[in-house]
This record gives C-alpha cells, sequence and structure tokens, in this order.
C-alpha cells in the first residue's frame, strides 16, 4: 500500500509541480526560482523515502504522513498563496 501511495504521489506531483510553474512563468512570477527549487526538495524526499521504503525502512510510512501534512500546511497554504495575486486568484 505504501508503494502504491508513493507511485501515486510522485506522478501526481510531476505533473502538478509541472502544470503550476508554467502558470507561474506566464504570470512573471517574481519567486519561481525558489518555487522551482522547493518543488526539487520534495520530489528528492519522495526518491529517497521510495528508496528507504523498498530497503525495509517501515518508518517511511509514518514520514510520509508527516511529510504530507507539512507539504499541505506549510507549502500549500503558505508559500502557494504567495503566487495568487500574480494569478488571478
Amino acid at each position: 500500500m505504501i508503494q502504491k501511495c508513493l507511485d501515486s504521489l510522485k506522478q501526481y506531483v510531476h505533473y502538478h509541480f509541472q502544470v503550476e510553474e508554467e502558470l507561474m512563468a506566464k504570470a512573471a512570477y517574481s519567486g519561481l526560482d525558489a518555487h522551482q527549487v522547493e518543488h526539487r526538495k520534495l520530489i528528492e524526499t519522495l526518491a529517497d523515502m521510495e528508496k528507504r521504503w523498498q530497503d525495509g525502512d517501515l518508518e517511511v510510512s509514518d514520514q510520509l504522513m508527516d511529510l504530507l501534512q507539512c507539504w499541505l500546511v506549510d507549502h500549500i497554504m503558505k508559500i502557494d498563496m504567495q503566487y495568487s495575486p500574480y494569478v488571478g486568484n
């Protein structure tokens, strides 16, 4: 189940980040570079978690839940809101 979650999350994250970054670029969002860095960090963290899970690290399941909660609160609700004036939302 955790592997399936990681697979789905990776697929969604790549799609979502691509669309979001294209939207920010079209809107000439000044914070795009910093935002892309945050996106890459999450992608790297997910890749690391997946490798650890495949190597038998059972703590990944709890860490994945923590990561998703932090991402929702810290990134989506705070950082993503910084570009909403640029895109008219």
